[in-house]
């Protein structure tokens, strides 16, 4: 067992990535360096890393010193409860390697293990390894809703109902004569992330979220998303779809494929134009534009109202709380 610091994990990323990648019961995507270590640096840069690899795969913990002074072990990513601290396709040895990060003298008093499912390995072996050893707690649980492109968008749009059909293709028509049209990015350059990172922003500080300041276009929120978008087209895996109308973007979906997978990220449109349907049409321009490429699943993130529309039920991952023995 090798302890990292954040820097080392970064030189890692290939083989935390790697070892993501075959993961079950985690969300891959957000337990990757890809988004992981974007979170820590924009949201967490004060916390202390809490971080192993070994032949067995990698745990990526930090830990944070509560207001109350008790300091508590986390995922790299703490704001939404997405990462899973584990990468690794062997939970019994991985949970035998936490037992023995936290016998070290810098261990935290508490972790919370967020981003596993309850259903899936990690639970269950988190359980077995520390019974008796730990007192466990169960924190907020978080779904995701996944649409299956497999057999394209013709398939998918014949299992939505009736009515969103109908209006998917009235708001098609409108927004073709309003002069709406779309183009794909899907093989970006580097260096033209942050041209293309702030045209999206524009649209965002014109969307209901940026008008509302509960947006993404500034701040540590923005520092963050910045770095995913960077960090994907650098692995040649950030897709963006962009909506003009004459010489302005008007809508946006911003994400990005890992493995068989398309997570999307953001996606905003210009609230002046809300009774175009924008959203939609994003929504769905994006997934003819991914089963083109033969992605396999379009990953709309967590749980909101109208993704219900959209797609079923994914994975749902939950927090276990773990407080050991003195």
């Amino acid at each position: 067992m090798r302890w990292l610091d954040f820097a080392a994990l970064g030189v890692a990323a290939d083989r935390l990535d790697a070892w993501a990648a075959v993961t079950d019961g985690v969300d891959r995507f957000c337990t990757s360096s890809r988004w992981a270590l974007p979170a820590q640096r924009a949201f967490m840069p004060a916390a202390e890393p809490f971080i192993t690899e070994s032949d067995a795969g990698i745990i990526a913990l930090m830990t944070v010193t509560l207001p109350d002074g008790r300091r508590v072990g986390v995922p790299l990513e703490a704001s939404w409860g997405l990462a899973s601290p584990f990468a690794s396709d062997d939970p019994p040895a991985l949970v035998a390697q936490l037992r023995q990060m936290l016998a070290a003298d810098h261990a935290p008093e508490s972790l919370y293990l967020s981003g596993v499912a309850r259903s899936g390995p990690w639970f269950e072996e988190v359980l077995r390894g520390f019974m008796g050893r730990a007192r466990f707690g169960l924190g907020r649980s978080c779904g995701r809703r996944v649409a299956d492109l497999t057999s394209g968008t013709d398939a998918w749009l014949a299992a939505r109902s009736p009515r969103f059909r109908a209006n998917l293709r009235r708001a098609s028509r409108r927004a073709e004569e309003a002069g709406v049209r779309f183009t794909w990015h899907a093989d970006v350059d580097p260096a033209d992330v942050p041209g293309l990172f702030a045209r999206m922003m524009a649209i965002e500080e014109r969307s209901w979220k940026g008008m509302a300041g509960v947006g993404v276009q500034e701040g540590e929120a923005r520092d963050f998303y910045q770095e995913v978008a960077q960090r994907l087209a650098e692995c040649g895996e950030l897709r963006v779809l962009l909506g003009r109308q004459a010489r302005r973007d008007v809508v946006f979906v911003l994400g990005g494929v890992f493995g068989d997978t398309f997570r999307g990220l953001q996606m905003s449109f210009d609230d002046e134009l809300r009774d175009l349907s924008l959203g939609n049409l994003g929504q769905y321009e994006t997934m003819q534009a991914l089963a083109a490429e033969g992605v396999a699943q379009y990953d709309l993130g967590t749980e909101m109202p109208y993704k219900m529309r959209w797609a079923p039920e994914g994975l749902e991952t939950v927090t276990l709380a773990l407080f050991p023995d003195a």
